[in-house]
């Protein structure tokens, strides 16, 4: 606390004597706190503010409150203004602070889920294949489009064509998101023969992912139709796993092994190679950064 001096002077006359006597009064006004709060990293939309960026200290005791809360999700944008108020538990001998920082806000990237869809045939249009998904709400613009039909480069020599397919999704809420583009591909197979046996195409690639993860196999066949599929996880018979793909949802460490499919029609049997799925842990932070 800060001395605050007031003076008085008292005058005594005494006979011919003048007597002089000072008196000193001594105020104290409260002294302010020192708040201390350094600007935070920059977060990403989506980010809900927390003791990471409210995370300011003072000299002395007393309690903190923040606005925006703790629990806010602010909107993508740079210099954003974030403040404290701060009371000491004495406020008798220090006064109430404010501090201020401000912090940066990127955009969000939206996650696009889309993978490689089923071989068609040339000549079909394009539809159900055009399925990509999103985390957020948007728009989806598909090139080629909806309801064009592939074909067969058979003057290129080619028994089948592969082609991409791109999508650009654009977010409702695009002031706080990026536009996506993601591009996959498709199969565009000769029209199947009436009388063959089934032969692949393409065979299935094995990958790798993180637990938690989805993950997809797929087969491309021609042949005799029906084509029948049966897929096998080290060697066992996957239940209900009859489509020329197979899609696994939250992977985890007793998905990994070797996955092959076989195909059946009135003609014959034909069986894939076998590839591996290897589903990998997260890396663990195992301790925290020690102060020097």
């Amino acid at each position: 606390m800060k001395p605050t001096n007031v003076s008085k002077l008292t005058c005594l006359f005494s006979g011919a004597l003048l007597l002089l006597a000072a008196s000193v009064d001594v105020e104290a006004t409260p002294d302010d706190p020192v708040i201390t709060w350094v600007k935070p990293a920059g977060i990403i939309h989506g980010t809900l503010l927390g003791q990471v960026q409210l995370n300011a200290v003072a000299n002395v005791p007393g309690t903190f409150e923040y606005s925006p809360v703790a629990g806010t999700v602010l909107n993508a944008g740079n210099g954003q203004s974030l403040q404290v108020i701060f009371t000491p538990d004495d406020t008798t001998e220090f006064n109430v602070a404010e501090g201020r920082v401000t912090i940066d806000v990127a955009k969000a990237t939206p996650v696009v889920t889309w993978f490689n869809p089923l071989g068609i045939e040339e000549g079909t249009p394009l539809d159900a294949q055009l399925n990509a998904t999103a985390n957020v709400s948007g728009t989806f613009d598909y090139t080629p489009a909806a309801g064009t039909a592939l074909e067969v480069h058979t003057i290129l020599g080619e028994k089948y064509s592969i082609y991409d397919l791109k999508v650009v999704f654009v977010a409702d809420d695009h002031s706080n998101y990026n536009i996506v583009e993601k591009t996959v591909q498709i199969i565009v197979l000769p029209l199947a023969p009436a009388d063959a046996e089934p032969s692949i195409l393409m065979e299935p690639k094995g990958f790798s992912v993180i637990t938690g993860e989805s993950g997809q196999f797929s087969v491309t066949a021609i042949g005799q139709k029906p084509l029948a599929y049966q897929w096998f996880h080290n060697g066992s018979v996957i239940p209900g796993a009859g489509e020329p793909t197979l899609t696994i949802e939250d992977l985890s460490s007793k998905d990994a092994g070797d996955y092959h499919v076989v195909i059946v029609n009135n003609l014959g049997v034909k069986e894939s190679k076998a590839v591996a799925l290897k589903v990998l842990e997260p890396p663990v932070l195992v301790s925290g950064l020690e102060s020097a």
